[in-house]
């Protein structure tokens, strides 16, 4: 379809992920929804004289954004700060340096505006489109849309641009036919149970609780403490996400799901690494599994600036999720429980 001699031309908008890319082509007659893996490709097609409903729902993923940049920001921004009252020049420059990364991806995502969800609906399906978030871009594209199915259709009758109360935290724009009918159809819908995600962040707090106490109580029983939530990190996100993916497919509680499963798998291999270390600088205790295991949990408390700052780093990267993440449950719950 890239090619010039192809009929489709591809909208603004794409959506990539480590194993698929999203994108929405303008055909003659219809739209064409193409979904790219490693393996294959699908495609959906939405006719503009059958649709009859074009949905942008705003969301609060951008407040879930602006939350993450601004808590590292705090978190670099104070190492630099305290930092600064000491001679040794990279250990303030480089939490400094993250400090205004940080501070221009927040500034980016105020610039951008709010996020949304958008959807089309026809006789048939409502398919909800992910390439693009912003509602900004998503109104204009819902403009040009609707243009074209009034091309094909004629005039929309009582087309109308409806907004909820500002309360609610959500606007709709809908054309043709009933929002409300529209989204209670949604793929995604069923009772959303926020116990596991409860218990999955519940446990990531725990996790960086456990990494950031034992920078100062220098206990191995802490380590092992961190360790076992690391693991139970690990288990529940997925279990989350195989048993919940079509009810939080494409929202801000995926999203944070699956960076919690990175940052796990993330530590499980630093702490695999720290444990092949320990192995190979004690071969000694080669089969004394009890000793190697206790030098393994003292390793972590070393005087090192290097273990230290993983330490730290995966502590504040765990209780900052974990925040979100709680945040996020809490979001999804509203939103779903909500008729519109």
């Amino acid at each position: 379809m890239g090619r010039t001699s192809s009929p489709y031309k591809r909208l603004p908008g794409r959506w990539r992920s480590a194993f698929s890319r999203k994108t929405l082509w303008q055909g003659p007659d219809h739209l064409l929804w193409v979904e790219k893996t490693m393996m294959q490709e699908h495609y959906r097609r939405f006719y503009f004289k059958d649709i009859q409903a074009i949905i942008v729902c705003r969301n609060r993923r951008h407040h879930l954004w602006s939350l993450f940049w601004a808590m590292l920001m705090v978190v670099t921004g104070s190492l630099a700060l305290v930092a600064s009252d000491t001679p040794d020049l990279p250990a303030f420059f480089v939490p400094a340096a993250f400090t205004l990364i940080w501070g221009i991806g927040l500034l980016v995502n105020l610039l951008k505006g709010p996020c949304c969800d958008f959807y089309l609906q026809t006789a048939v399906q409502l398919e909800r489109l992910t390439n693009m978030a912003r509602e900004r871009k998503v109104l204009k594209m819902a403009d040009r849309i609707k243009a074209l199915a009034e091309k094909a259709q004629g005039p929309f009758r009582g087309a109308a641009e409806v907004r909820m109360p500002a309360a609610t935290g959500v606007a709709t724009t809908g054309y043709r036919g009933s929002t409300a009918t529209a989204l209670s159809s949604s793929p995604n819908e069923g009772p959303f149970r926020p116990n596991l995600h409860v218990a999955l962040f519940a446990a990531l707090l725990g996790q960086g609780t456990f990494g950031g106490l034992q920078l100062w109580l220098r206990e191995p029983w802490l380590v092992a403490l961190g360790l076992f939530t690391l693991m139970t990190t690990v288990v529940l996100t997925i279990i989350a996400l195989v048993r919940r993916h079509r009810l939080i497919k494409g929202t801000s509680l995926s999203l944070v799901t699956w960076l919690t499963l990175a940052l796990a798998a993330f530590d499980c291999m630093y702490s695999y690494g720290l444990f092949i270390f320990t192995s190979m600088r004690n071969p000694e205790y080669a089969y004394n599994h009890a000793a190697l295991l206790k030098i393994f949990l003292e390793m972590h408390l070393e005087d090192n600036a290097f273990i230290m700052a993983m330490g730290m780093g995966f502590a504040v990267a765990a209780l900052a999720l974990g925040i979100i993440g709680l945040a996020a449950v809490a979001l999804h719950g509203g939103l779903r429980g909500r008729r519109l």
